[in-house]
Formats: structure tokens, sequence, C-alpha cells
């Protein structure tokens, strides 16, 4: 009796063990053999993603919406960066002019690919002095490295979003 219950809780372990492995398949007969790409970033990295959006969100706020649409890129179909097209900047002019900043809070910032990655970002659009409780909304940028070199590219941009192993170096 105590043999037979080793072997279902041998057998129990088993299954569960068997249950947590990754059970994606490979898209095609080539993929099994490829290793995913990993992105390894720096700490300079880092600091060069977050000065950008820092740079970007002080001229939303100081009402500089043409200086901000200056510095947004955009990732098109071919994983290239380039000038955010003329609908979607109108768009995006648009969106800034809504309200006015009062303040900004940088909220997380992810790495995942060089062409997927996420900057989440609130603003601060009513008077924080003539309210308890100032309004707040929230909004997501994409940092894309191209050739060694950081974009911050509109959130809408045709990247997938798929979250990646990293290599953080410090």
């Amino acid at each position: 009796m105590m043999k037979r219950s080793y072997l279902i809780i041998l057998a129990l372990c088993c299954l569960f063990f068997a249950s947590c492995r990754n059970g994606r398949k490979p898209k095609n007969e080539v993929e099994k053999y490829v290793r995913p790409v990993e992105m390894t970033i720096s700490r300079q990295d880092t600091d060069i993603v977050i000065s950008l959006t820092k740079e970007y969100l002080e001229k939303v706020k100081s009402g500089d919406i043409d200086g901000a649409l200056g510095m947004l890129y955009y990732l098109d179909k071919d994983k290239k960066v380039g000038p955010v097209p003329a609908d979607l900047a109108k768009r995006q002019r648009e969106s800034l002019k809504a309200f006015p900043v009062y303040g900004y809070k940088i909220d997380f910032l992810k790495f995942f690919r060089e062409t997927d990655s996420e900057v989440k970002y609130s603003l601060v659009i009513s008077n924080p002095e003539k309210s308890k409780q100032p309004a707040i909304i929230s909004a997501m940028i994409r940092p894309m490295r191209e050739d060694g070199k950081w974009y911050l590219t509109l959130a809408d941009t045709q990247s997938e979003n798929v979250q990646s192993e990293l290599d953080h170096i410090k």
C-alpha cells in the first residue's frame, strides 16, 4: 500500500513538472534551430532612454508641442525607424494640445527587444494647487534602438509586443 502511494505521488510530480515546461511549438521548420536574439542593454542605454523621455515630457509640459513631436519617430512594417506619418502626427499634436500639463512622472521602463520596449508615463492635467486629487492620464511611448541609436516612437507603431529575455549589464 505504501509503495503504491509513493508511485502515485511520483506520477503526480512528473505530471506537474511536465506541465510546467514551455509548450510553444515552432512556427516552421527553421525556427526549431534558431535561437531568439536577446537584447543586451547597459546602464547607459537606460540612462539615454530616460533622458530622452524626460526631454520629451518637459517639452510637452512647457507647451512646446512641435518640439515634442520633433522627438518622436515611427517604426514601419519593415522594422525601420522613420518620420511619423502626417496623419499620425496630426492626431498626436491634437492629443498633446488637448490638456494643459502641470507635471509628469515616468511610471516604468521595460526593455523587450530592439524594436519593442515601453515607457509608461503619467501626466498631471489639472492644477494640483486647485484640487485635492489632480487629474492624471497615462500614456506610453516606445523606445527603439536602431544601429545603436535610441529613438522614441509612438505607441501605435507597427511593432510586436512580445517579451524577450534580457541580459542587463550593470
